[in-house]
C-alpha cells in the first residue's frame, strides 16, 4: 500500500473520529432538550451556567458547561466512574479540540483545528513515555506524519509537499535530519 494511500485512510479514520466526537455532543444536547419539551416548557431561551445530564442514579454522565482549568466551554462525556473521557472543547490557544482520554485521565486521542498550522490528530502513547504520531496539515497545504520517540521528540517525517512530491526526514535527538529526502 502506497504512502498516500494510507495518509488517505489515516485522514478517513481522522474524520470518523471527529464525527464521533461531535455526534455524541449533539446527542447530549438533544437529550436535554427532548427533557424541556416533555415537561412542556415553553421558554424560548435557556440560559444556564452549567447543565448536567444524569443516569438514573444521578450521576453526571454529560456536562456541557465552562472548563474550570481555562474558563472556556467545553462538553464532557464521563463514564461510569464519573471520569471525562470525551471532552469537546478548546486547546489551551482557543483553537476547537477533541480529546479522547484513558482511565488514567491521560489524553490518548486529539483532534484539533489550529488556524495556523491546519487541522491535526496526535496518537499518544501512555505516561511516562510521550512517544506518538502525529497526523496534520498545514495552511501551505503540505500534509504529513510525524512519528514521536518517548520524550515527545519528532524522529520520523512523511509528508507530502503542495506541489505533490514526497518528502522524508529521519532525525536525531535534537531533531537535526539524519536523512532528508525531497
Amino acid at each position: 500500500m502506497a504512502i498516500e494511500d494510507r495518509l488517505e485512510s489515516l485522514e478517513r479514520s481522522c474524520r470518523r473520529w471527529r464525527l464521533v466526537g461531535i455526534s455524541a455532543g449533539s446527542i447530549g444536547l438533544i437529550a436535554v432538550l427532548a427533557v424541556i419539551i416533555r415537561q412542556g416548557d415553553t421558554t424560548k431561551n435557556l440560559r444556564v451556567e452549567r447543565l448536567a445530564v444524569v443516569d438514573a442514579n444521578h450521576q453526571e454522565i454529560v456536562v456541557i458547561g465552562i472548563n474550570d482549568d481555562r474558563g472556556k466551554p467545553s462538553i464532557a462525556i464521563r463514564d461510569e466512574s464519573g471520569k471525562s473521557r470525551i471532552v469537546l472543547g478548546f486547546d489551551p490557544s482557543s483553537n476547537p479540540a477533541i480529546n479522547m482520554i484513558d482511565p488514567d485521565g491521560l489524553i490518548r486521542l486529539l483532534l484539533c483545528v489550529d488556524p495556523k498550522t491546519g487541522p491535526a490528530v496526535y496518537f499518544r502513547d501512555r505516561k511516562p513515555s510521550e512517544a506518538g504520531i502525529l497526523i496534520g496539515a498545514d495552511s501551505t497545504g503540505i500534509s504529513g506524519i510525524g512519528l514521536m520517540d518517548q520524550r515527545g521528540v519528532p524522529r520520523v517525517e512523511i509528508g507530502v509537499q503542495p506541489d505533490r512530491t514526497p518528502g522524508l526526514k529521519l532525525l536525531n535527538e535534537q531533531h537535526q535530519p539524519l536523512i532528508d529526502l525531497p
